[in-house]
């Protein structure tokens, strides 16, 4: 692979690397791609909870609304529950407040590691390699 030429390679191999080769590929698909990854496997990480904007690009642009409605945990707004001034009231007790109807643009409360393994799956079957375990130890760019 390291004759192999490529029109982009991303030097990272996490959700924004992988949300760029899913958006390269459906906008631009004659555009060859490799990711660079220095870990060996997706491991567990903190979730991202999405916000409407985020959710436009995440449906829209990447087009994977159908897989973020089996794969993950639906969100609809910001939610406020108040308490006593005693602090002792369950959810159920607590007063709620937030918005009456969710927004036009699904949001979710992302599992990374969920989420980029389904990119990188999509990724790959599209086409674009990711070589996992990489390390970058000189690069030479091109302008041809």
């Amino acid at each position: 692979m390291t004759d192999q030429r490529y029109d982009v390679v991303i030097i990272g191999g996490g959700m924004a690397a992988l949300s760029l080769v899913r958006l390269l590929q459906r906008e631009l698909p004659q555009t060859s791609t490799l990711t660079l990854d220095k870990a060996k496997q997706i491991g567990r990480k903190v979730g991202e909870s999405t916000v409407e904007i985020a959710g436009h690009f995440v449906h829209a642009r990447l087009g994977l609304g159908d897989e973020l409605k089996t794969s993950q945990l639906p969100k609809h707004g910001i939610r406020y529950w108040f308490d006593s001034p005693e602090k002792d009231l369950t959810y159920d007790q607590a007063s709620e407040d937030g918005p009456a109807s969710t927004s036009w643009w699904h949001t979710f409360q992302l599992e990374r590691d969920t989420f980029e393994a389904t990119l990188l799956r999509l990724n790959t079957a599209a086409g674009a390699p990711h070589l996992q375990g990489a390390r970058v130890v000189n690069v030479e760019p091109s302008c041809s």
